[in-house]
């Protein structure tokens, strides 16, 4: 039986029709995980200093009834508010709030607060409000 097992496999790899496995490939040495350290605990090193912090501070919320000017839409507003991290604002003489971050918002100078209030006294008497 072995005899002719062998000559049809010789028969078979002349023709081209068998295959061989293919040679696994050589395995790469093993890199431990652990590493040996020399003993150091006799050993003191003072730690070192902390870095300062370069992640963006949270701005201060204005608190409520002081007017700021929200830089993102170039206007004035009284801050009436605050839902969660944004500011309620709305127009030094009333009107339709609208919503802004504090990170946009700075104080108004009293020139700017007086300029919208002037502005919103000018419409009522063209409008005869």
């Amino acid at each position: 039986m072995r005899d002719l097992i062998s000559r049809l496999l010789r028969r078979n790899r002349a023709r081209g029709a068998v295959r061989t496995a293919p040679t696994p490939p050589t395995p790469t040495p093993a890199v431990p995980t652990v590493l040996s350290l020399p003993h150091t605990s006799g050993v003191h090193r003072p730690s070192p200093p902390p870095l300062p912090c370069t992640c963006p501070q949270p701005a201060l919320a204005p608190t409520p009834g002081t007017f700021v000017y929200d830089t993102r839409i170039d206007r004035v507003g009284q801050v009436m508010g605050h839902e969660g991290p944004r500011l309620q604002l709305r127009p030094p003489a009333g009107g339709c709030e609208w919503e802004a971050e504090p990170r946009a918002v700075r104080p108004a100078t009293d020139a700017e607060r007086l300029s919208a209030e002037l502005a919103t006294v000018n419409s009522r008497g063209r409008w005869g409000k």
